[in-house]
């Protein structure tokens, strides 16, 4: 179940809180929910400067902003994937063992 949640749901953390591993699912929502903030922001923003006499500073700023928000989200969702193929190839033992604490 946690792999399928990775590899769906995984870009907001899911999969860790269903394992039980909160602080690493507050992570990643927090990360996932700020790319997602900058990106719509950013969009907006380029949208208002583009209607604007604003320097080409500014604008270039916001697309660099943009730019850098798409890429940790492609990163959240790559890791998500790892994770999901990485509990997928582990044996139930070796998963219970590293991920929920059971000896």
């Amino acid at each position: 179940m946690a792999a399928l949640l990775a590899f769906f749901v995984g870009v907001f953390g899911v999969h860790w809180f269903y394992i039980g591993k909160k602080i690493y699912g507050i992570i990643m929502l927090l990360c996932a929910v700020l790319s997602q903030v900058f990106i719509f922001y950013s969009i907006i923003l380029i949208e208002y400067l583009g209607y604007s006499k604003s320097s080409d500073f500014s604008i270039l700023l916001t697309i660099t902003i943009l730019i850098l928000s798409i890429i940790g989200l492609v990163a959240l969702v790559v890791v998500s994937i790892i994770n999901g193929i990485i509990f997928l190839t582990q044996s139930d033992e070796q998963f219970n063992k590293k991920y929920l604490d059971y000896k």
